[in-house]
């Protein structure tokens, strides 16, 4: 059984370190997010809310080095 919880709040803090301030909050979205939906897709659909959509392309590096 795959943990998708455990995958997401990793990959959560992870753009959490990139974003730091800019960053307002980080939702775990789509198959994966339900519990022991049993045919999810493996790919953590997230949506981050972002303070300054004018400013987010300044972490466009960090984001690659994920």
């Amino acid at each position: 059984m795959i943990l998708w919880e455990e995958s997401y709040r990793n990959e959560k803090e992870k753009l959490k370190e990139v974003f730091k301030e800019e960053l307002v909050d980080i939702f775990h979205i789509g198959s994966t997010s339900i519990p022991a939906i049993g045919f999810a897709k493996p790919i953590i659909d997230m949506l981050l809310a972002y303070l300054h959509a004018k400013t987010l392309h300044r972490n466009d590096f960090r984001l690659w080095l994920l």
